[in-house]
């Protein structure tokens, strides 16, 4: 009889994935991924910005923060994965490639350059509902010689996907473009 309950112990145990055997949870499979492909065009507010050194001394986040500029996506999706540019106002990204996390957000990054100055930029993004684009924005801006740099930080206020929209044309770069240049190209419209 012992032997009896014995076996059927063994046998539960195994049944139940005890034992050691590596029984942990199972993962869900990742939903689809959003439709990020498309031309995009939209805003963003500057809801927070800090700054030192020549940032700080032309009083950058005075003339930026709170202020809404425009923005532009020119992606393309295969899956997971989307490649493309964006733009800041006027001034566009070189080509960009990133993978759609599991939860559906999308990180798109690259450094946007004008004249001596370089805003290494960050978009991330999601779409909670098909075709509706929200996300943030974190920009560091640096200028070659100069000591310090800006943090611009804030959400996408509007965003749609439109047709029809040229693709962002790469603006010649300027040697002596001034942090008021920068600013304004910042803020031009697509």
């Amino acid at each position: 009889m012992k032997q009896a309950i014995a076996v059927t112990g063994l046998l539960l145990l195994a049944a139940c994935g005890g034992g050691g055997g590596g029984g942990g949870p199972i993962e869900p499979e990742p939903l689809p991924p959003p439709n990020y492909a498309g031309t995009w065009t939209g805003s963003y507010t500057v809801s927070s910005c800090t700054n030192s050194g020549f940032f700080a001394d032309a009083a950058l986040c005075g003339s930026v923060l709170n202020t809404t500029a425009a923005f532009g996506f020119v992606l393309a999706q295969s899956n997971r994965t989307v490649t493309g540019t964006f733009s800041l106002g006027s001034l566009s990204s070189p080509a960009v490639s990133a993978t759609i996390a599991n939860d559906g957000s999308l990180v798109l990054a690259a450094p946007v350059a004008q004249g001596s100055f370089t805003l290494t930029t960050t978009w991330t993004l999601q779409q909670a509902t098909a075709g509706a684009l929200t996300g943030q924005t974190r920009q560091v801006w640096t200028a070659a010689g100069q000591s310090g740099d800006a943090v611009l930080q804030g959400p996408i206020v509007s965003a749609a996907r439109v047709s029809g929209v040229r693709r962002n044309q790469t603006l010649p770069q300027l040697s002596g473009t001034s942090l008021q240049q920068l600013v304004d190209l910042t803020r031009a419209s697509q």
